[in-house]
Parts: C-alpha cells; sequence; structure tokens
C-alpha cells in the first residue's frame, strides 16, 4: 500500500464508488492543468480523482472544473465541505461526487441504515447496501508517482 502522507499523485484502480475497476490518477490538493495532464497521459489512466486520499483541501476548482469539461471524474470531498462548494462543481454531471462523513469507530449492524437529510428530501441506504473496501486489501496495487 503506498504511504500518502507527502505523496500528490498516486496511481491505483478505483476500489470505492461507482467507478470502481478503472485505472485511475488520485490527485491529493489543488494541482496544475498540466501536471494532472501529463500524469494523466504517462500512465495512460482511465480516470481521475481529486480529493484523494482523506487529505485533500481543493479550493482551487480550475483544474477539476477543466477536466470536467472533457470527461467523467470523481470529487472526493468531506460532507462539512459541501457548503463551501461553487455551483460549477454541486451541479456538474461529468463530476462524481464521492461525499465522506469521518466517523470514528462506527459500528453498524448488517441491516442498520444511514440517513442523510436535507431541506427537501431523506436518503438512505442500508449498510448491507454498500459497497465495501478493506484498505489493507484493495489498496495494495497503488503506485506513488
Amino acid at each position: 500500500m503506498v504511504v500518502k502522507k507527502n505523496t500528490k499523485f498516486w496511481i491505483g484502480i478505483e476500489v470505492e464508488g461507482r467507478l470502481k475497476g478503472l485505472k485511475t490518477l488520485f490527485i491529493v490538493g489543488n494541482q496544475s492543468i498540466d501536471k494532472v495532464r501529463t500524469y494523466k497521459n504517462l500512465n495512460n489512466v482511465q480516470h481521475l480523482y481529486f480529493g484523494a486520499g482523506n487529505q485533500s483541501r481543493v479550493s482551487d476548482f480550475s483544474t477539476l472544473l477543466y477536466f470536467a469539461k472533457q470527461e467523467l471524474i470523481t470529487f472526493e470531498v468531506e460532507a462539512k465541505y459541501l457548503d463551501k462548494l461553487p455551483i460549477q462543481v454541486l451541479s456538474n454531471n461529468n463530476i462524481h461526487l464521492i461525499i465522506t462523513f469521518k466517523v470514528k469507530n462506527l459500528k453498524i449492524k448488517e441491516n442498520d441504515s444511514i440517513k442523510i437529510e436535507d431541506s427537501t428530501d431523506v436518503y438512505m441506504i442500508s449498510k448491507c447496501n454498500m459497497f465495501l473496501t478493506d484498505k489493507e486489501i484493495d489498496y495494495q496495487g497503488d503506485k506513488a508517482i
């Protein structure tokens, strides 16, 4: 598994969300269009994942929005930062959001549910219907670049 503490880019197979299985360039923090394009082309990746490693605080959305004009990308964001995102990110159909809720020692049973509620709607999913990612096994093929 890649030690991602000081890594800004790495390559691996996406193991989370609906784009699971794609060769992916994982991108931490604010990065330039040229740097992302270079790593993408050199490594022949199929997918870009911004906000990688649960350590990213993307604040300059120009690179993310540039690539979203051309292809489907993923952007991981902690739930507490959602209200800071520009509408161009939230409404863009080419940006697959993975919204992360950080919880220490979450112990839920197989048929327990997660509920998310906003001002107009309620969303629910049972644990048994979620993807499970084993960090020790599924991240083994990641390679820092």
